[in-house]
């Protein structure tokens, strides 16, 4: 079980919400004793899958596909969807 944290990112840059999601996606792993996990979608996401993975995180899932370059509500929903089904998170 963990605790599983989509961080947003627009063009290869970084939503600044999406870290404030993450400080509370920690705290929340804190008190259920468990790790906590970030997705990252998008296209060409490489270096920010590897940036990521250095903000206290077990482990980060990258969905990369270059349908997923352009936000669309269908799209990044499939993909969340199946790496939810994958982790099982808390």
């Amino acid at each position: 079980m963990s605790v599983l944290v989509a961080l947003e990112q627009r063009d290869g840059k970084w939503n600044r919400a999406s870290f404030e999601a993450l400080a509370a996606g920690q705290r929340i792993a804190a008190a259920l004793g468990v790790p906590v996990q970030a997705v990252v979608l998008g296209a060409q996401i490489d270096s920010l899958a590897q940036e990521a993975a250095g903000y206290a995180v077990e482990k980060v899932l990258a969905a990369d596909h270059p349908l997923l370059r352009d936000y669309t509500a269908d799209g990044y929903t499939a993909a969340l969807e199946q790496i939810v089904r994958s982790v099982q998170p808390e």
